[in-house]
């Protein structure tokens, strides 16, 4: 893709996101949220007629019907997830084709008509835009929430799936490595609930002190040890339903991948980074670590003469 088609993907982009606004702020019951939506999608409007200036050809306007469609599925997204995830994810998929372009400029160059119209897109981001995403962050609670939620099931993953593939390589029982897995999400989940809360409340007691908003101790430990025994039950799937070796571990580390990956996306987009980097990343982590246990586990097996 080459700087112009860079600028029409942009200008698409930044339409799209003013009309999403535009809806958002319509349905939007908090008059301080509704006001910020309203800001956004004139920002948003202003920075697509910069980027339109930049378009070496007339170019098409979006279709309507097309750019209707996706204008609907954020607002669904925005019911089901909350309106900071929903700008977080808003944000994320301008803030990858930014990274793009500003890779094509480096090795191609740029104007100093394309470099003055990037450089006030990004003035106002940094001194309009991000402070009003900020403020929506402030106005609800649902974002630190869905971290929580996040996170806590990707440890039950990863952490749940090491456990029982290595203990499967060890055990040929389907039951033992089913009760041993539970064991261990327990104890893990405890564990996990009550890091959350002795890590919120010293964030809260130092929150306090600099008289910022906080998140509640034990709302944080809720969510987090809810989202770990989830987590956990994946890997844990296959030998619920009866199976064992080779076939029970290939089963559960599949499963496991499969929600992994749809967890790494999550936290990419939280996170600002790569989804690709990041699903990448995790997987091959937690694969290397679920191969590591497997050959513990099964030399475990043979040198205690296990046969259970």
């Amino acid at each position: 893709m080459g700087k112009s088609e860079y600028f029409e993907a942009l200008y698409r982009k930044e339409l799209l996101h003013m009309g999403v606004y535009g809806r958002l702020m319509r349905y939007e019951k908090d008059p301080g949220l509704r006001s910020i939506l309203g800001r956004l999608s004139r920002l948003e409007g202003r920075h697509a007629a910069l980027w339109r200036s930049l378009v070496s050809s007339d170019g098409s306007k979006p279709n309507p019907v097309a750019e209707s469609a996706r204008v609907s599925l954020y607002r669904a997204f925005r019911f089901c997830f909350g309106l900071s995830m929903t700008i977080k994810v808003i944000e994320y998929n301008e803030a990858q084709l930014h990274k793009r372009l500003d890779s094509v400029l480096a090795s191609s160059g740029s104007t100093p008509r394309q470099r003055e119209v990037i450089r006030r897109i990004h003035a106002s981001e940094g001194e309009r835009e991000d402070p009003l995403v900020n403020k929506v962050a402030e106005h609800s609670t649902i974002l630190n929430n869905i971290r929580d939620v996040i996170f806590g099931m990707n440890d039950g993953l990863v952490e749940i799936l090491a456990a029982t593939v290595g203990i499967s390589a060890a055990l040929q029982s389907s039951l033992l490595v089913l009760v041993a897995g539970l064991i261990v999400a327990l104890s893990g989940t405890l564990s996990m609930a009550g890091g959350a809360y002795l890590s919120t409340a010293y964030e809260k007691q130092l929150r306090m002190i600099q008289r910022k908003s906080f998140k509640k101790p034990a709302k944080s430990a809720l969510y987090v040890g809810i989202s770990y025994i989830v987590g956990a039950m994946f890997p844990l799937m296959p030998f619920m339903a009866g199976y064992s070796g080779a076939v029970g571990i290939a089963m559960s580390v599949l499963i496991t991948a499969l929600v992994l990956t749809m967890v790494a996306s999550t936290i990419a987009v939280i996170t600002d980074v790569s989804i690709k980097r990041r699903v990448a990343s995790t997987l091959l982590i937690t694969l290397g670590i679920a191969a590591l246990t497997i050959v513990i586990g099964y030399f475990a097996r043979v040198w205690l003469g296990l046969s259970i």
